[in-house]
């Protein structure tokens, strides 16, 4: 009967698998946070464009302290705005690790991947030989008693 072929990183190699999707997921999900940080800071650009643009068709009928209230307004998006740059940036960051952390899990998997294939050709060619060997030792002895 020929003997099954194990892998002793077998264990390794599923928790590799497991952690593959575990990062992979992570990633998904920070990308995703990335995608409602970048809508956030896309809404409060819009909305200082719109400002800017109001400001300038009506800024003849206003008056000193509706000007200071609009400035206010718009010193406020523009804190706003820095605020959620730095919300992007951060998240980038964020984005970035998952993606090395996913990579390095990708290569260490795969590294047991081709090692496992390595040792499981060398134990087929192993198997080969022994069986040869048997196969070899039978015809002689079949020879030697003919």
């Amino acid at each position: 009967m020929a003997k099954q072929f194990q892998f002793g990183l077998d264990k390794v190699l599923k928790l590799k698998q497991a952690l593959e999707k575990t990062r992979a997921l992570e990633l998904a999900r920070k990308q995703a946070e990335l995608r409602d940080e970048q809508s956030q800071l896309s809404l409060f650009q819009a909305e200082k464009q719109k400002r800017f643009r109001e400001a300038n068709a009506d800024s003849r009928q206003l008056n000193l302290f509706d000007l200071q209230v609009r400035h206010g307004y718009l010193d406020s998006l523009n804190q706003k705005i820095s605020v959620q740059q730095n919300h992007v940036q951060e998240t980038e960051k964020a984005v970035e690790a998952a993606r090395d952390d996913l990579t390095t899990t990708l290569q260490d998997k795969r590294a047991l991947e081709l090692l496992r294939d390595h040792r499981k050709e060398a134990f087929r060619k192993e198997q080969k030989q022994k069986e040869l060997l048997v196969n070899s030792e039978f015809a002689l002895r079949l020879g030697v008693k003919g």
